[in-house]
């Protein structure tokens, strides 16, 4: 279940609160016992002890990465060199 943030109206403290994400609760504040509301902001989700996926993290996705950064390089390369040896075969300079 995610866990959410809350800050109390009077005192301004906050509370982390774990409940459905569908639950309409009123949250009283620890504290003070007065109102709180909700702050906005990505939730966190207990997994139960499970971890999500590293994504772009993960030693496979930084690989690709840089494979790609490779790749780019080596395209921008071979471009270049074409343009100069296009222009050499039409007696021009190449735009460098």
């Amino acid at each position: 279940m995610p866990e959410y943030t809350y800050k109390c109206f009077t005192c301004g403290r906050q509370q982390n609160i774990t409940h459905a994400m569908g639950a309409d609760r009123a949250i009283v504040c620890n504290h003070c016992g007065g109102g709180t509301h909700r702050k906005y902001q990505a939730t966190q989700v207990n997994w139960g002890g499970l971890k999500p996926s590293a994504g772009e993290h993960s030693p496979e996705m930084k690989s690709r990465f840089d494979n790609e950064i490779e790749n780019r390089e080596r395209f921008k390369e071979h471009k270049h060199d074409h343009e100069i040896t296009q222009a050499a075969a039409e007696g021009r300079e190449a735009d460098v």
